[in-house]
């Protein structure tokens, strides 16, 4: 039996300096699986697009590497909201219908209109984590109700690489 690899990364810019730190763990080859359990950028870096540029390479030597899916813990800061944008998607119903629970109950604070959209999102077995990310968006806007309640959420999260994968991320502000 295989055990698992666990990674300690440190991540640097180009002049050398050191921006982040990230921990993965890689399982057994007949898994095809990565765990992301942690990735952490200075302050001074984020906004700039460093920490998808970063995810792309890694992404793609992993491909290269024949890993099929991407297992992460999408968390309480930007991570809901950014790993939904980044095309991962629920790992399970529980961690759907944790969001969908976390959704109506923000809903309360918007409109009627978000409120329907929320239901209507909430309510379907099949709506991915962008769905949620995507409620009441409008083109050019830095904030709507389902980043915010995104960015509010922590959920189990998958991104499939393999076969099955391909993902396009929808351009969206902020």
């Amino acid at each position: 039996e295989t055990a698992n690899t666990y990674v300690s990364i440190e991540i640097k810019d180009r002049e050398g300096n050191v921006v982040g730190h990230a921990q993965r763990i890689i399982r057994p080859p007949d898994q095809r699986t990565v765990e992301h359990e942690a990735m952490v950028f200075g302050e001074a870096i984020q906004g700039q697009g460093f920490a998808s540029r970063y995810n792309a390479h890694v992404e793609s030597a992993y491909i290269d590497h024949g890993i099929e899916k991407i297992h992460l813990n999408a968390n309480l800061d930007v991570g809901g909201y950014a790993w939904a944008r980044a095309g991962y998607d629920f790992r399970g119903s529980d961690a759907r219908a944790a969001v969908a629970s976390h959704a109506r109950e923000m809903g309360r604070k918007f409109t009627p209109d978000v409120q329907a959209q929320i239901r209507r999102v909430a309510d379907n077995p099949n709506a991915s984590a962008i769905d949620f990310a995507m409620i009441g968006h409008t083109p050019g806007a830095l904030s709507w109700p389902g980043k915010e309640i995104m960015l509010e959420a922590s959920w189990d999260g998958v991104k499939n690489l393999g076969p099955s994968g391909g993902f396009t991320q929808p351009e969206l502000g902020g």
